[in-house]
């Protein structure tokens, strides 16, 4: 490739429109197109079509796709629309903003003006709205403090996280991840800790010494990391799952934003799910990793009433000992909520709501 592979008019015009005329980047979403004071017919255009995969494989060229076609780097799927402001920014800084941030801005953006333009107003959208774009996959190492908070707030920021996630859970989640690199550099020792955003989840791990971040709550001191934590799991646990264990070899601590129980299962290994046999007395053993402190307990489906008449046989019986529990289940009803926490004393239950 030794030309620019630049986009057609046609092409740009229907990337500004795809956006709503408004900038792709995050937080930004300023109007591109707008009447000029030269004369009645001017009109004043402040955005730019932005390549996501370079147009040229230039030496400061770093979004480079070297097998790609002219054709597929001049398609309008290769495109985002951003302002003057943002565009330049993008495109002079390749290294920072990466093709998987691109496409996520894309299609949040897109997934916006279409919103918009059917609720006739351009007002702020809920997460539920964006739920299903997937985060773009970033991995930051940190191998000292100093630079935590920028890096965290700006990795959370160019995935998207507000607008996915909610602007809330986000902050949530962000003074949660602060704390815990802060913990593991100053109380845990470590030598580096790695942020890994994946598609569905956000995960912090370090090699420092064995702890978990929930152990947070029973320190006599209640600092920065006891009130990350405390705020995560007591006031945002209807919307954010988060676990902390370690493997035998580093800490794990994990944060992801669920609307089913069966996502734990994928997320930790310090999960048990209850198959409906067992609760007609079938002999089935439950185990779970020895280095899990805290598990998540899974129930069936359409979870009954008289099912939780059951629970205390199978905690004392098939469920491992010294072990903090927490039950979920799906569209439990309040009744069921109730006999759960009678059945099993003080536990906690969460309920996800279909």
């Amino acid at each position: 490739m030794t030309n620019r592979s630049d986009f057609k008019e046609p092409t740009k015009q229907a990337l500004a429109k795809r956006a709503g005329n408004s900038c792709s980047f995050p937080n930004c979403d300023a109007v591109t197109e707008g009447p000029s004071s030269e004369s009645k017919t001017s009109i004043s255009k402040t955005g730019m079509a932005c390549h996501i995969y370079a147009a040229a494989d230039g030496p400061s060229a770093r979004r480079v796709k070297l097998d790609a076609t002219d054709e597929e780097l001049s398609d309008i799927s290769n495109g985002i629309w951003m302002c003057y402001t943002h565009g330049k920014l993008i495109d002079t800084d390749e290294s920072t903003y990466t093709v998987e941030q691109l496409k996520t801005w894309r299609e949040v953006a897109e997934v916006r003006a279409q919103l918009w333009q059917q609720l006739g107003s351009r007002i702020e959208l809920s997460p539920e709205h964006f739920i299903n774009i997937p985060l773009p996959e970033t991995k930051i190492g940190f191998e000292s403090l100093g630079q935590e908070n920028h890096s965290i707030g700006q990795a959370l920021s160019r995935a998207c996280l507000s607008q996915i996630w909610g602007r809330k859970p986000t902050r949530a989640i962000r003074d949660a991840l602060i704390e815990i690199v802060r913990n593991a550099f100053e109380h845990g020792k470590a030598s580096k800790v790695t942020l890994d955003i994946s598609t569905k989840s956000i995960k912090l791990t370090d090699d420092g010494s064995h702890y978990e971040s929930t152990d947070l709550l029973y320190e006599a001191r209640k600092g920065g990391g006891f009130h990350s934590i405390d705020e995560i799991i007591n006031h945002h646990n209807r919307s954010v799952y988060f676990s902390s264990h370690n493997d035998g070899f580093k800490n794990h601590h994990i944060f992801s934003v669920i609307s089913s129980p069966e996502e734990i299962i994928e997320l930790t290994p310090c999960s048990i799910e209850i198959p409906q046999e067992l609760l007609w007395g079938q002999g089935i053993n439950l185990s779970v990793a020895e280095f899990c402190k805290t598990v998540y307990v899974i129930f069936p489906r359409y979870f009954a009433l008289s099912d939780a008449f059951k629970l205390p046989m199978i905690a004392a019986n098939h469920l491992p000992k010294d072990k903090d529990y927490v039950f979920v289940g799906a569209d439990l009803s309040d009744r069921a909520i109730e006999l759960i926490e009678q059945q099993l004393g003080n536990v906690k239950v969460i309920n996800y709501e279909r």
